[in-house]
């Protein structure tokens, strides 16, 4: 069931859905939220973008998605620690964790992975690459469309290609 209106204790969200099984596309894919170069997600908005995902809204998922959407960002878990606790907000690393993780699999963030140890989240979800600055750990967008890649192998046999990502690693000139 699709509701246009829902009141939270956190205000009136539009866009919200009951539940995410057999929404009507025509209505919702219009409502999903992506932060682009040009547009910047406002902490009043946060609630309604939360729920047109279909995602709950929480205190801590607020806070840590006032932190990722409010600007185009590439960071990691421990980033979003640390400028939760530089705003005297207590939220525990696991939920910092597991908001993250919840925020990618319903497309609000992407998971960048560049390393075994290194993943970061970013806030731009349109179709783009990055570099890898190995040296001081920071990602920079490059648009996708100047990475040409024309012979891909065939994925194995009963799979198809979700998404390609590229990650160059670059060092600073010296």
């Amino acid at each position: 069931m699709i509701k246009l209106w829902v009141k939270s204790e956190y205000g009136w969200h539009k866009g919200c859905f009951e539940s995410r099984h057999g929404l009507n596309t025509a209505y919702t894919a219009g409502m999903i939220f992506q932060l682009t170069e040009d547009r910047k997600c406002k902490r009043e908005e946060i609630g309604t973008v939360l729920c047109a995902h279909g995602i709950s809204v929480t205190p801590q998922r607020l806070e840590i998605a006032a932190i990722m959407l409010e600007t185009k960002r590439h960071l990691s878990a421990d980033q979003v620690l640390l400028r939760l606790a530089a705003a005297e907000t207590t939220v525990s690393k696991a939920t910092v964790y597991n908001t993250l993780g919840l925020f990618a699999e319903c497309g609000l963030v992407r998971e960048v992975t560049v390393d075994s140890t290194k993943v970061f989240y970013d806030s731009n979800t349109t179709e783009h690459h990055h570099f890898y600055n190995v040296d001081d750990g920071t990602l920079a967008d490059f648009p996708s469309d100047v990475a040409v890649l024309n012979q891909l192998p065939a994925a194995p046999e009963g799979t198809k290609t979700a998404r390609v990502d590229i990650v160059i690693r670059v060092h600073n000139e010296q």
